[in-house]
């Protein structure tokens, strides 16, 4: 059995369109066996940023 992401942790990710391997922060609530959708909605840190509407600068 495969470990199953759980909200908050990072976990590095190999984003295949990037081809590169990125952290990725977390956000989805933790799944359970009742549920039948098994999504998992990440989101990947960069320092390369683009000035996308869909990113988000921290310092």
């Amino acid at each position: 059995m495969s470990p199953s992401p759980a909200r908050s942790e990072v976990w590095l990710v190999d984003l295949g369109m990037t081809v590169k391997v990125r952290p990725c922060l977390v956000l989805s609530v933790d799944s359970d066996d009742r549920n039948d959708r098994l999504l998992t909605t990440l989101v990947p840190h960069t320092t390369s940023t683009r000035d996308s509407r869909f990113e988000v600068r921290l310092k």
